[in-house]
């Protein structure tokens, strides 16, 4: 059933798409600022930290009129625009990779928290089955859903893992059933 046919369907959609851009403006502006004025940053660098990440959102009136009018006819009204944030997503994240090891940032240490949500879709014969996630879907390429994930350090050394996996497999044999898992690990880091 498409959207326009359907307006608790539209209103359920706007709803979760204003929750999923809620999400990491609360942590680029809440936990992120808190988590480095924590770690020594100063009030100069955090604000100009804060006035980079808000640029995006502050302009959004002049992007949207732009994004719905220039457009490249062979690929469509959207299409660049994806690609190109896509692109530069990528570089933004090989751009993490000159910024060392902070894993001990990260680690097990006493306390601290880490969550992360990913969806998977994996299409039917999308790749060989070396290639699958066997936690996933039964290892299989017909297969879509999601891992949340979650970690709590309880001393410097000793974390607690959890991941819930929410997966359907199956969709292209008209055969779609549950396949969810649910893993508990305990890592122990040595130095």
């Amino acid at each position: 059933m498409a959207l326009s046919n359907d307006w608790r369907q539209r209103t359920l959609m706007l709803c979760a798409m204003y929750f999923a851009q809620g999400i990491p403006w609360g942590f680029m502006v809440t936990a992120l600022i808190s988590y480095l004025t924590e770690r020594g940053m100063g009030l100069k660098e955090t604000g100009w930290l804060t006035l980079i990440m808000l640029v995006p959102w502050t302009f959004k009136i002049v992007w949207a009129p732009l994004i719905d009018t220039v457009t490249i006819r062979s690929m469509g009204r959207r299409r660049p625009w994806i690609i190109g944030a896509e692109l530069m997503m990528a570089v933004s994240l090989l751009g993490i990779l000159w910024i060392g090891d902070f894993s001990e940032q990260l680690g097990g240490a006493s306390g601290k928290m880490q969550f992360s949500y990913t969806w998977h879709d994996t299409e039917a014969d999308a790749v060989m089955g070396i290639f699958t996630d066997s936690d996933f879907g039964a290892g299989s390429t017909d297969s879509k859903g999601y891992f949340i994930k979650a970690r709590y350090g309880l001393t410097g050394n000793i974390a607690l893992n959890g991941t819930l996996i929410l997966s359907e497999i199956e969709m292209f044999r008209n055969n779609r059933h549950d396949y969810d898992r649910v893993q508990l690990d305990i890592e122990f880091l040595f130095n």
